[in-house]
């Protein structure tokens, strides 16, 4: 499995919009089970994966 940390895709955007326009398509993604995403405590860094067809429910 590979993993990308948030922060790392964040860091790539130069404008507000860009940053809010990626959190909502990540959310997307995550409605649609193509992504899950962890976070160990509050406030820690997520890690995002994705989710291979052999593992959609």
């Amino acid at each position: 499995r590979k993993e990308v940390k948030f922060s790392t895709i964040i860091k790539n955007c130069s404008f507000k919009i860009e940053k809010i326009i990626t959190f909502l398509a990540l959310l997307e993604l995550i409605k649609l089970k193509v992504i899950f995403v962890v976070q160990s405590e509050n406030f820690s860094e997520i890690y995002i994966e994705r989710i291979n067809e052999n593992e959609k429910q």
